[in-house]
């Protein structure tokens, strides 16, 4: 009789923290989608199915965007040379074999976005 007394107390205990877990996760949600600005953006039909098929269990589209590697900004001609005037020395020789051999042998980069080949 006991033992189905402990039973019944764990069940209950059970049920009370699962029930903790749904208000949380509720409250939660509740307050990221109440205080965080959104942005509506239309998606082709492909492009949606790739980034759902990224999420990882009830993981949001936001939370999928965010791992998602992206370039910080656009790299410019202008930053480069920015960069290059304020070095004491434009290019030496070294490095100007490495941008031709580097040139000789470049390929587009690879794209987080495109498929497989």
């Amino acid at each position: 009789m006991e033992e189905q007394g402990a039973s019944g107390v764990r069940d209950h205990a059970l049920k009370i923290h699962n029930t903790m877990k749904r208000i949380a996760c509720m409250f939660t949600r509740f307050v990221r989608d109440s205080c965080m600005p959104t942005k509506t953006i239309t998606l082709e039909l492909d492009a949606y199915e790739k980034l759902k098929a990224a999420k990882r269990g009830r993981e949001s589209f936001s939370s999928v965007v965010r791992r998602c590697i992206l370039p910080e900004g656009p790299k410019t001609g202008a930053a480069l040379l920015d960069y290059l005037r304020a070095r004491s020395t434009f290019l030496t020789e070294e490095e100007l074999d490495a941008i031709e051999s580097i040139d000789r042998n470049d390929s587009p980069p690879v794209s987080p976005w495109e498929e497989e080949a």
